[in-house]
């Protein structure tokens, strides 16, 4: 119970110091899957869509995966898609993914955290047809738990979806971007739109002990209009 208290005491870390501040722009979005059932599966999915238009952008994306059990297969997924307007002066988003294994036989553990924050034109809103992507591709990933697929497959299909939901974003707004020009409205900061760029690194295999990976992007506003972070995943086995 302690190696637990200490993954509960760490997602706090994470997600806390937006919290304690009220005057900034927060949005925490936390998945935490935690089993201690021998031959179970358990599959947790959180995502969300945050729009920020203050001067602090420090929104807060975790995946926490621990597992105590024999036979077991535990996953976290987060996703949050962050949508900034104005220029903010502070750009300081947190993207956490968190995988722990304690004294498990024969488990398989993964955490998996992306984080879209993207520059976007004042007034921005989904169209009804990427509005209805992206519910399909979250309905999606929340299928992936109810099946018998393995962690491999999910991490697989996940990454798929991944890319398809990029793909909705950057077409969403460059198209946003078009209709701005169009009316001599105000476009994104520096009146232009470009494409998320994106970094990630494939998932690693350790030794069953406590293992922490975190991924954090600190990115100043004049350098890009549009941003994309994914979290490395982190897997541990026996």
């Amino acid at each position: 119970m302690r190696r637990l208290t200490l993954v509960l005491v760490a997602l706090v870390i994470a997600v806390g110091p937006a919290a304690a501040r009220p005057d900034a722009a927060r949005a925490d979005n936390p998945a935490v899957a935690i089993n201690t059932k021998d031959g179970s599966s358990i599959f947790k999915f959180a995502f969300a869509i945050k729009r920020v238009a203050g001067d602090v952008v420090d929104e807060t994306n975790a995946a926490v995966a621990y597992a105590s059990c024999t036979q077991c297969q535990t996953v976290a997924i987060a996703i949050e898609i962050v949508l900034v307007t104005g220029n903010p002066s502070v750009v300081t988003p947190t993207n956490l993914a968190l995988a722990i294994n304690d004294q498990c036989t024969l488990c398989v553990t993964v955490a998996d955290a992306y984080q879209f924050v993207v520059s976007a034109p004042e007034g921005f809103s989904f169209s009804p047809h990427g509005m209805q992507e992206i519910r399909r591709i979250v309905k999606a990933i929340r299928e992936l738990g109810k099946g018998d697929l393995t962690a491999a497959e999910i991490q697989a299909r996940l990454e798929e979806l991944v890319k398809e939901l990029r793909a909705v974003l950057v077409d969403e707004l460059a198209n946003a971007g078009k209709e701005q020009g169009d009316e001599g409205g105000r476009g994104p900061p520096n009146g232009t739109t470009t494409a998320p760029t994106t970094t990630g690194e494939q998932p690693t295999t350790t030794p069953p002990e406590t293992t922490t990976t975190e991924a954090t992007t600190t990115t100043e506003p004049a350098a890009t209009d549009t941003t994309t972070t994914d979290s490395t995943s982190t897997t541990t086995t026996p």
